[in-house]
């Protein structure tokens, strides 16, 4: 009987301990915080323009992959006068974020209307002293290469622009930099696509060409899975293309960095 119940005690304490191991095990796996996770860096900022005192909170300036920014932010009329902006297509009151370049937009959770953006007298509305606008939008450090396929945001600096249209003129537009560490895109970089389009014999040759002239580059951009990369001469005129000078558009294949299309306008 004495041997049955000292078996028992040794199953019931070999249960226990191995109770104890799989909760040490558990706690270190699982509960510990991930050694690269970085707390959020939030800020906020008061400024005024014209008249227009905008306050915005931003959730997280330094953004990882996994992280999200939400952006709240309030407009005030503080000119002392009743101001008038468009309102088809709801306020005019505007969040958006893209890379210092404007190379890359950031992934934009809100919800955007679809607004067919006509002038019309009878969609002028008043903002009157005093009156509070308060919108929120959120941004991961991804980007779109074309309408159905996404990746990380290119490292970099970025920056979120808060504006406002009147009617009068009186205008804000308020940029906050944020900062995108850490990503792995599938893309190939800017200076990449870039470096390669300049690597193509017939772009060589174009530049080579107007040198005498001068060629200045353009900002270059990516949509629909293509880099377009641009140079014009000095003697181009944006206002009116064709009329003089040159423009030679270059087409990077954005993840592969081959040149696929080279053309020239004017």
């Amino acid at each position: 009987m004495r041997d049955a119940r000292l078996k028992s005690f040794s199953i019931l304490g070999a249960t226990a301990l191995l109770g104890v191991v799989a909760f040490i095990i558990y706690t270190n796996l699982f509960s510990q915080t991930p050694v690269n996770a970085e707390p959020p860096t939030p800020k906020q900022m008061e400024e005024i323009q014209n008249g227009l005192q905008l306050t915005a909170q931003f959730s997280d300036v330094e953004l990882q992959p996994g992280d999200r920014l939400k952006v709240e932010a309030t407009l005030k009329n503080e000119s002392g006068q009743t101001l008038h902006y468009n309102g088809r297509c709801g306020i005019p009151f505007v969040i958006s974020g893209a890379a210092k370049d404007g190379s890359v937009h950031l992934i934009n959770n809100s919800k955007a209307e679809s607004c067919q953006d006509i002038y019309d007298p009878n969609d002028i509305e008043e903002f009157r002293p005093g009156e509070k606008f308060t919108i929120t939008s959120a941004f991961e450090p991804r980007v779109r290469i074309n309408q159905s396929t996404e990746t990380d945001a290119p490292e970099g600096e970025y920056e979120i622009s808060l504006s406002f249209q009147t009617e009068e003129g009186e205008n804000l537009y308020i940029k906050e930099s944020v900062m995108v560490q850490g990503t792995a895109p599938d893309i190939i970089s800017k200076k990449d696509a870039v470096s390669a389009a300049k690597g193509h014999a017939e772009v060589k040759g174009w530049l080579t060409e107007n040198e005498d002239i001068g060629v200045v580059e353009e900002d270059h951009f990516i949509a629909d899975n293509i880099w377009a990369v641009m140079f014009h001469t000095k003697d181009f005129s944006m206002d009116n293309p064709g009329l003089t000078g040159k423009r030679l558009v270059v087409h990077v294949d954005s993840q592969s960095g081959e040149v696929v299309n080279v053309f020239e306008e004017g």
